[in-house]
């Protein structure tokens, strides 16, 4: 085919570069974030061991190929961990569709954006129509499921970073 641009540039004639078979960066990343009990306390230092959301990500030839996130709520263990585990299941789904490691961190700094818990006027909310986007029914977890985004994005900012 011929360039009508540059016509010394034979498109036909150029190949594909090829991709780093191995690249240096392969390996686990791990990340904490924020649960419900950190938004809402004023002294997040007593706080941060009791309710902590940690992620794990495994990444391969910049393709993520495993994600472990877990969420520990000492007063209450088991209220939100139903819904955050299913929220991040449907995460899980949705990164395996992803081609690299650059595609997945913005499918998770676009969800995090968009449900990040934000203070209005001293207190913690969120905007419901955002949620409704990227998860479908994410009541009773919306928070720690904001956590588990940001512990998941730090992690692959450590692999960015290297």
């Amino acid at each position: 085919m011929k360039n009508f641009i540059n016509p010394n540039i034979n498109y036909d004639e150029i190949k594909p570069r090829e991709k780093n078979k191995s690249d240096n960066r392969d390996g686990k990343y791990s990340g904490s974030g924020r649960g419900f009990l950190n938004f809402e306390s004023k002294d997040n230092k007593n706080v941060k061991d009791k309710n902590s959301i940690s992620a794990s990500v495994t990444i391969e030839n910049n393709k993520i190929v495993d994600m472990k996130t877990t969420f520990e709520d000492s007063q209450n263990p088991g209220v939100y961990k139903v819904m955050f585990d299913r929220c991040m299941d449907n995460l899980w789904l949705k990164i395996k569709k992803t081609d690299s490691v650059e595609e997945a961190y913005q499918l998770i700094s676009n969800m995090y954006d968009d449900i990040k818990p934000i203070n209005k006027r001293g207190l913690y909310t969120t905007e419901q129509s955002k949620i409704n986007k990227h998860f479908d029914g994410i009541s009773g977890a919306t928070f720690s499921t904001s956590g588990g985004l940001e512990a998941l994005k730090k992690a692959l900012e450590q692999y960015n970073s290297r």
